[in-house]
């Protein structure tokens, strides 16, 4: 088991005295900025088995963003406001199996609970970004012989931003949700040469545009690899 904090702090200053622009315009204003990002992880590792390794974690953030402007009208010196806050609470679980020889197993599993929020207001127009985010991805591989395996993976996410504010503002949040299916097979040929050749599926949803982002695509790929000398 392990654990860390870290701090992170970008800050950012701007001198317009250079540039011939309007000096009461967008974005020559604007003198300061700064992101300041406090994050908090936990993880621990099960090994119990040979065969089965798992983690699971545990992550908080917490970004403030915060701008310094020219004085506002009636005001002395530089403004300085609290632009935006970012929180995120992360989960995940994940794990490895190997159960047989030649064939490899793994999985993950996140969830995030996060949210956005700019300058405080009583404007309806302008409410916090806030909803969860789930994501999924398993594989597998199977070695058929020492030059050839089969290899397949799936991944899903889902994220639920919608924004019930249709009637004072602009409803901005996404929902949608994501399949992605890929399965191929790799060869060695000799020592320098490879190839690899495979198929994927892939499906999007958006309902919050009204399906108007939806697609469903398929691909096929081939690589070469080469190692010269």
């Amino acid at each position: 088991m392990n654990a860390h904090y870290q701090r992170r702090i970008n800050d950012s200053d701007y001198d317009h005295s250079k540039i011939a622009l309007d000096p009461a315009g967008y974005s020559a204003f604007i003198r300061e900025r700064s992101i300041d990002t406090d994050e908090v992880q936990a993880r621990l590792v099960l090994h119990p088995v040979s065969w089965l390794r798992t983690t699971f974690t545990c992550q908080f953030v917490s970004t403030d963003f915060t701008t310094v402007t020219d004085p506002v009208p009636g005001a002395a010196r530089p403004t300085a406001l609290l632009a935006g806050n970012y929180d995120a609470h992360n989960y995940g679980v994940s794990a490895t199996v190997t159960p047989i020889q030649n064939l490899y197993l793994s999985g993950s599993f996140t969830y995030g609970d996060t949210r956005i929020i700019t300058l405080k207001t009583d404007d309806p127009a302008v409410v916090p970004y806030r909803g969860d985010v789930y994501s999924f991805y398993a594989s597998a591989s199977y070695g058929l012989n020492p030059a050839t395996d089969l290899h397949a993976t799936y991944s899903f996410s889902r994220a639920d931003y919608g924004q019930d504010n249709i009637v004072g503002g602009l409803p901005a949040g996404v929902n949608y949700t994501r399949h992605g299916l890929t399965l191929g097979i790799g060869r060695r040929f000799s020592k320098r040469l490879s190839g690899r050749f495979g198929y994927g599926f892939f499906q999007y949803s958006e309902p919050s545009s009204g399906n108007f982002n939806n697609y469903t695509a398929h691909g096929v790929f081939a690589t070469m690899v080469m190692t010269l000398p």
